[in-house]
């Protein structure tokens, strides 16, 4: 950054492409064949692989957008640690390629020549000592020693040697998959797949297994990760585990994966080895979806947010026959639970709630449209001897079948229940006059006392603390075939228009609610809208196709994302039929039976185009700042006029006043920035982040972020980026109070959210008076999810825990501080407009703290252009902590 001494103050933000590889605009398909490859190859093509994960691992010139795909079929017995980050729009890929099962990576040792040790015991070399072993992929049970080995696959390790029991070698008797002993990683909390600090990354069609620690692991602080279509089983610890750190990870992305067998340490007969998380963990992170997902048969909890997790959402997946709880929920915030078969969990609960620590809650937990049988409990609570709370808990609409109590608290969770929490509209049927629907085990059966139990349905005769109020006690739900687990409602149920609206406008089916004159109690709506589905039908020639959710029919208004995956070699270049455009993925209403089609081209080189830009009287910087795009580039365009002139508009291939501005490299393009003379008037300044970020976030809960006023003057609007969307918005100042919002100093009208992407500027009620020195912070609250633009950086933002119904209240409330930056400014005059020749400082460079790194001694330089005259005084550079001495200058 470069200071300027001048009378007009100027803010350059730049994004810096030279930060990236020069890679980054050319994406490469990379090929891995762990029979076939050879590390000496380019890797670039599928007659000339790359054998090894090593030489992946060690790989520096990967570039944003390039896919490393491993050949199907193989085995790796190796980590992959992921090497290097993506962009937005572009993120690193971690695929598969060519026919047949799907690579796996495996963190066992065959282990093979077997020697006899007497007894029908035997022993082979093994180096490393391993916390489980594998008899033709059946877990084998530990023993403290080699007398203790007397049933089929018992094993013991002691000195370089794995002893097992066998009544013959086992070279021959176990042939099916032979002997496999879990060593890899060799340090514990890692994974077989492992990154730290990364973003924009997608793992996807890798199968993950026999891990001595995690199966998949991500690692504080990473952005913008999507795990999808992987098999992960068999870890001695978590499967799927991404964990906090001082800055929390964020947009974790976990669809259509199979999480099973894990947590093998807590496994019975592995005495002495501990385990650590859980099959599916989300521990700490801010926003994550869980989608699409089959968790079952892990040795612990099958799934668990926990410790601070917060905004998420898990949605149709099955949960079932995890050993301890199907879904744990401990100290978490503003969760949806939704559309999920949740079943069989014989010892615990389908879902328990349970508090561990005085630092976190359960708070804003929404848990509807679910199905659960077979559980001991269906939702249980519970909380050892801290202070923390569960609260605002909603349960609606959910089908309970056969469990063994539907809802209960343990006796545990007195004192530990409190805020608005409400039971309504569920189908309870136990199947059972000697099972429980409700049950409270706390003192005074506190817990009910302090929740709305109402609409609900209860069998006759069963038990129960309470039926609440407006409850129907019925004699028979009239399921379609509760044996079958098909508990849609027959047109004789008595539960049909029996509820009242708690805000929800779809069943577990996607159907409309109501479909009567009233909600339905339990999951499905019943009504003629209810069974109507349509088919989507995908075509994809030299690629795939990833549809979630991944169903056969879809009813009305069903919103499906489809995800376009090349095969090596090719390139997507876009849909046709129902669906067109360039966009991956891409989102599909489903209102009529539609067929869409996935075109892929050969890989011939990157198709780019140019850019033109003209500006007279201005200047105008393009980020990234290249001589030509790749198809699809997004660039932003921010124009600066000189001194007496003002910015009045795009022309050419780009319209409008926005100010940066995005445009899309899809042909060859030019585009002209017009400037006119100043005529007077009021001047008008900025405070704020006028960059487009990369990232982009949808929560809708009130947030807010600080800027320090540079001069004393009254702010008159606040300005915000968005995609398109609908509704409502609110945008606000407060004041600071101890390094988070305070006090409201002003606010806008609610105002309709612009249906066009870009800049919208919405003025204040009235002007903010803001003195020099002073911190602010910018609020917004949307009333339906609207994407904004975001990236890492200081002071970061304030998190309230609520959302739009809430508003913009006179003080901002309870929140948390965590390192991210938006896209949002306020304009305000300052004091001196009037007149006056003051002296004032300025800076021209690039002031955004930039996620990507680089370390290196070369010199270098970077290219501004000054938007007026005036005097260099001094140069600022951001680094990480480092020693030595350093040189700065300007040329």
């Amino acid at each position: 950054m470069v200071m300027i001494e001048g009378k007009t103050k100027y803010l350059v933000s730049t994004v810096l492409c030279v930060l990236l590889s020069q890679a980054a605009c050319f994406a490469t398909d990379y090929y891995v064949d762990a029979s076939a490859g050879n590390d000496v190859n380019s890797g670039r093509s599928t007659t000339t692989p790359w054998r090894t994960l090593a030489k992946v691992n060690s790989y520096t010139g990967f570039a944003a957008g390039d896919r490393i795909l491993l050949q199907r079929g193989r085995t790796w017995r190796e980590q992959l640690t992921v090497p290097r980050s993506g962009v937005s729009g572009s993120p690193i890929v971690f695929g598969a390629y060519g026919t047949g099962n799907k690579p796996m990576l495996k963190g066992s040792a065959l282990v093979t020549n077997w020697g006899s040790a007497g007894s029908n015991r035997w022993s082979a070399s093994l180096g490393a000592a391993p916390n489980q072993v594998f008899f033709n992929g059946v877990r084998g049970t530990k023993k403290g020693g080699t007398s203790s080995l007397t049933a089929a696959r018992d094993w013991y390790w002691s000195s370089g040697a794995l002893y097992v029991y066998s009544a013959s070698n086992p070279d021959s008797a176990y042939t099916g998959g032979g002997i496999e002993a879990s060593v890899r990683p060799s340090t514990r909390t890692f994974g077989i797949i492992h990154m730290a600090g990364r973003e924009y990354v997608t793992i996807q069609d890798i199968d993950v297994s026999q891990s001595a620690s995690y199966g998949i692991y991500i690692r504080p602080t990473s952005r913008y990760i999507t795990v999808r279509g992987c098999d992960v089983g068999h870890s001695l610890d978590g499967g799927i585990v991404a964990s906090t750190g001082s800055t929390p990870s964020t947009q974790i992305t976990v669809e259509n994966c199979s999480v099973h067998h894990n947590n093998g340490g807590f496994k019975e007969g592995a005495p002495g080895v501990a385990t650590y998380h859980e099959g599916l963990t989300m521990e700490g992170i801010d926003g994550f979806t869980i989608r699409g997902v089959q968790v079952y048969a892990n040795y612990m909890e099958g799934v668990n947010f926990k410790r601070g997790a917060r905004n998420g959402v898990i949605e149709n997946s099955l949960l079932y026959a995890n050993a301890l709880i199907n879904q744990y929920i401990e100290g978490a915030t503003n969760i949806q639970i939704r559309y999920n078969k949740i079943y069989d969990c014989t010892y615990n609960a389908g879902i328990e709630f349970g508090l561990e620590t005085n630092t976190y809650s359960n708070d804003a937990i929404k848990i509807y449209d679910n199905l659960f049988w077979g559980n001991s409990g269906g939702i249980s609570f519970w909380s050892s001897s801290v202070t923390a709370q569960t609260k605002n808990i909603s349960i609606y609409n959910n089908t309970f079948f056969n469990n063994w109590e539907a809802i209960r608290w343990k006796s545990g969770a007195t004192d530990n229940y409190s805020g608005a929490n409400y039971i309504k509209n569920n189908l309870i049927w136990q199947n059972s006059t000697s099972n429980w629907a409700i049950r409270d085990y706390t003192s005074g059966r506190q817990a009910l006392s302090r929740t709305t139990v109402a609409y609900n349905a209860f069998q006759q005769g069963a038990a129960t603390d309470t039926t609440g109020s407006s409850a129907k006690v019925i004699s028979n739900p009239y399921f379609v075939n509760a044996g079958s687990r098909d508990f849609h409602l027959g047109n004789s149920s008595p539960c049909i228009n029996a509820g009242t609206s708690v805000g929800l406008t779809r069943d577990f089916d996607g159907a409309a609610v109501p479909q009567g004159s009233g909600p339905d109690l339990g999951a499905y709506e019943y009504g003629s809208g209810a069974a109507t589905g349509y088919a989507l039908t995908i075509s994809a020639a030299n690629g795939t196709v990833t549809k979630s959710p991944n169903q056969t029919s879809y009813a009305s208004g069903t919103s499906v994302s489809l995800q376009a995956t090349p095969n090596g070699g090719y390139r997507f270049t876009g849909w046709s039929g129902d669906l067109t455009g360039t966009t991956n993925p891409a989102t599909l209403v489903m209102n009529s039976n539609k067929s869409v089609t996935a075109n892929f081209a050969a890989s011939t080189g990157s198709t780019t185009y140019t850019l033109t830009v003209s500006a007279t009287n201005g200047t105008v910087t393009r980020t990234p700042n290249q001589s030509s795009y790749t198809s699809g580039t997004s660039v932003s365009l921010q124009a600066m006029p000189n001194s007496g002139y003002t910015f009045t508009g795009w022309s050419g291939a780009l319209t409008g006043t926005a100010n940066p501005a995005t445009l899309v490299m899809n042909s060859n393009k030019s585009v002209t920035a017009n400037f006119a003379a100043s005529t007077g008037g009021t001047t008008t300044k900025k405070v704020g982040n006028t960059t487009v970020f990369s990232g982009s976030t949808s929560l809708q809960i009130r947030r807010a972020v600080p800027y320090t006023m540079a001069e004393t003057g009254q702010l008159r609007s606040i300005t915000i980026y968005h995609e398109a969307g609908s509704g409502q918005m609110l945008l606000a100042v407060y004041a600071d109070s101890s390094g988070k919002p305070g006090a409201r100093l002003g606010a806008t009208n609610s105002t309709t959210v612009s249906s066009a992407a870009g800049w919208q500027t919405v003025a204040l009620q009235s002007p903010v008076s803001v003195s020099a020195g002073q911190k602010i912070w910018l609020a917004w609250v949307f009333q339906n999810a609207v994407v904004i633009h975001a990236t890492e950086g200081t002071p970061g933002r304030a998190d309230s825990t609520v959302g739009w119904s809430s508003g913009m209240p006179t003080t901002f409330g309870t929140s948390t501080v965590g390192n991210y930056i938006y896209s949002i400014y306020a304009t305000y005059t300052p004091a001196s407009a009037g007149g006056g020749t003051s002296t004032t400082s300025g800076t021209v460079g690039t002031t955004t703290v930039l996620s990507s790194i680089t370390k290196d001694t070369n010199r270098r330089a970077m290219a501004y252009t000054a938007p007026g005259a005036g005097q260099l005084q001094s140069m600022s550079i951001y680094h990480q902590a480092g020693s030595g001495q350093m040189i700065l200058g300007v040329y």
